[in-house]
């Protein structure tokens, strides 16, 4: 849910691997699959750093949820502040 709502789209259309994305993932090529959804969308950087390595290691299943609760993203980005309200969609 939190890449669609950054990305616009859902990461891949199915957990395949002939899906294109789906196959960038598993392939390990995570710098380039979030390059190509953030050129769909006009070169705009969807996803800070912070929001790729939560992404990444949610899908890969490398985060217990308490990890996860204290991952940068979620515990420097989640407050709300004067940037957050700003965001263009």
């Amino acid at each position: 849910m939190i890449f669609a709502m950054r990305g616009r789209a859902f990461p891949w259309t199915k957990a395949n691997i002939d899906d294109y994305y789906y196959k960038l993932f598993v392939n390990q090529n995570e710098s380039y699959f979030f390059d190509t959804h953030e050129r769909k969308n006009h070169g705009r950087i969807l996803f800070s750093s912070e929001l790729k390595d939560l992404l990444v290691k949610l899908w890969r299943k490398e985060l217990t949820l308490q990890e996860a609760l204290a991952h940068p993203f979620i515990t420097k980005e989640a407050s709300f502040d004067n940037k957050a309200a700003n965001l263009e969609f």
